[in-house]
């Protein structure tokens, strides 16, 4: 569907999605799963590891992929005990627990469908065990770590016009 004003189906702002919507879970080794705590943000990244290399002719260093570390990062409301818990489990038995991550990235207003992405072996490098602020109306938590490894179970749907802009582009 082509906006009125421009015509490209590319810039209906309907179909932008609402970055709110959605929904986290969290699956651990003991086969419990949990909702995403009230998860207000979160981020998932990629990170290539190259090395520059030079070569003759040029003094310009290239550089070339070596590897790969996927980080993510959480914040959410403080209403669960499991990440203190773990951190507490860590320090005194040495058990350190390894989760999976699923994100579903849905907006049902737009005509995208639902993008599934699940994270495997997550483990938490950082989190926040507790926190006081007089300023904050909502009381606030946040971890990070790493995934080894991610699957897209579903990717959006290709809007109208979609293709017809990417043959476009490679033409």
């Amino acid at each position: 569907m082509a906006t009125a004003i421009t015509g490209d189906p590319l810039i209906d702002a309907r179909n932008i999605p609402n970055g709110a919507l959605g929904y986290i879970y969290f699956y651990f080794s003991d086969g419990s799963k949990q909702n995403g705590m009230y998860v207000t943000k979160s981020e998932f990244k990629d990170q290539k590891n190259k090395t520059a290399v030079g070569a003759l002719g040029t003094a310009a260093k290239l550089h070339k992929a070596t590897g790969v570390e996927g980080t993510f990062s959480i914040e959410g409301y403080d209403i669960t005990n499991i990440w203190t818990e773990l951190q507490e489990r860590f320090r005194k038995e040495g058990k350190d627990e390894y989760f999976n991550i699923t994100v579903i990235e849905w907006d049902p207003t737009t005509d995208l469908g639902k993008k599934i992405t699940n994270y495997y072996d997550c483990n938490v490098d950082e989190a926040t065990l507790s926190s006081q602020d007089v300023d904050d109306a909502v009381k606030t938590t946040s971890f990070a770590g790493t995934y080894d490894s991610f699957e897209v179970i579903s990717s959006y749907d290709v809007i109208d016009g979609l293709m017809m802009a990417e043959a476009a582009a490679a033409a």
